[in-house]
């Protein structure tokens, strides 16, 4: 055992004799020192505009020998990682030659297992599958004589004898207790057979009572009918004399006047009705008479307004022509001053200056558009 643990520990200072030894091995032609010196050189250059070449110069410049120096660290980084990249390839395929002998043997050894384990789990299926059987029976059993509260997982732990006691004593108390039920049906239908007599015979009587009491209804609908049809009559009576004299009047108050009170509501109404007809008629001929006032009235107003409004255009028209004759002279000097504008020739720009003869163009553009503008307006 010490003998083994040496082995390894030897093994392991080994290793990091190995990774010490490349460490030193591992060198750049740049170290970080001299990289972060050309970031410090180099950030700070910038190009201030197009025409910058000696800016543009500097940057190429820089950047060529920063993409030189990345590319020879790159180079080197490759170089010192090939060694690395060809042993481990070499300890890949050696692990997978070894592993590929053990495999089958693992693979083997771990069928003769699986033997055993599903043989064993097949076993304790079918224990599973009759002890499950036997346990849905005796919860039917148990449910069969009124015994359902008992869990399965409590059924599950009670032994042979233990279930038998338990399904004897729920038997037994299921048959007292649907002896009882049969009993209490018995008493129940006897009860149900008295209630159902003395029903019978209130029927009986209440049926003599509705057949009095019919008889009694029917002398009073007569009685009734008797005192509807002379109402009828005389409401029939005095409907016809209101038609005849054509006089409105609630159904009500004709039922409830008297003969005499009657008579003279009804030579009341035709009394008003003339009366009002009368002043309906004078209140038609005043509003006849305001009527044709307001319409003349109206038309004056409109003959008059329409002659001022003539008047008003043709003051307008004459106005603007005034205005207009009186404005030509300075119009054809300002159209004098637009001629000369747009003769006007913008020299060539020189270097760097055509931005600003494309702004003067412009500007003479739009003043001679704003002038020509302004004389529109005062044209219209």
């Amino acid at each position: 055992m010490t003998e083994e643990l040496k082995t390894d520990q030897e093994k392991l200072s080994s290793a990091l004799a190995i990774t010490d030894k490349l460490r030193e091995l591992t060198t750049f032609d740049k170290t970080v020192e001299e990289c972060n010196a050309m970031v410090a050189m180099y950030m700070p250059l910038k190009v201030e505009s197009v025409d910058d070449k000696e800016g543009l110069t500097a940057v190429h410049n820089a950047r060529m020998t920063v993409k030189q120096t990345r590319v020879d660290i790159d180079n080197r980084r490759k170089e010192l990682k090939r060694p690395l990249i060809d042993a481990g390839k070499y300890v890949e395929t050696e692990a997978k030659k070894l592993i590929g002998i053990l495999t089958p043997v693992e693979q083997h050894l771990q069928e003769q297992e699986d033997v055993v384990k599903r043989e064993k789990e097949r076993l304790e299926a079918e224990a599973k599958e009759k002890r499950d059987a036997i346990l849905i029976e005796r919860m039917k059993a148990l449910l069969a004589v009124g015994a359902g509260n008992v869990l399965p997982t409590e059924l599950a732990m009670w032994d042979d004898d233990f279930y038998a006691e338990q399904i004897t004593a729920a038997t037994d108390a299921n048959n007292r207790k649907l002896e009882q039920e049969e009993k209490e049906r018995k008493e129940r239908e006897k009860e149900q057979q008295r209630l159902q007599a003395q029903k019978d015979e209130q029927d009986r009587i209440q049926k003599e009572l509705d057949d009095k009491q019919a008889a009694l209804d029917r002398q009073l609908a007569e009685i009734q009918a008797a005192k509807d049809r002379a109402a009828q009559e005389r409401l029939a009576n005095r409907s016809a004399r209101l038609m005849n004299a054509n006089v409105v009047m609630s159904t009500n108050l004709v039922e409830s006047l008297s003969d005499t009170d009657f008579d003279a509501a009804i030579s009341k109404a035709i009394e008003d009705r003339a009366i009002q007809a009368e002043e309906d008629r004078k209140a038609v001929e005043r509003e006849k008479s305001e009527a044709a006032e307001l319409a003349r009235k109206d038309t004056e107003q409109r003959i008059a307004r329409e002659a001022q409004e003539k008047l008003d255009r043709e003051k307008a028209a004459a106005e603007k022509v005034a205005r207009k004759e009186a404005r030509r002279p300075w119009r054809e000097k300002v159209a004098v001053i637009v001629e000369q504008i747009e003769c006007i020739e913008v020299p060539k720009a020189g270097k760097g200056c055509g931005q600003m003869r494309l702004d003067v163009l412009v500007a003479i553009d739009g003043c001679v558009a704003s002038i020509r503008e302004v004389i529109k307006e005062e044209d219209e």
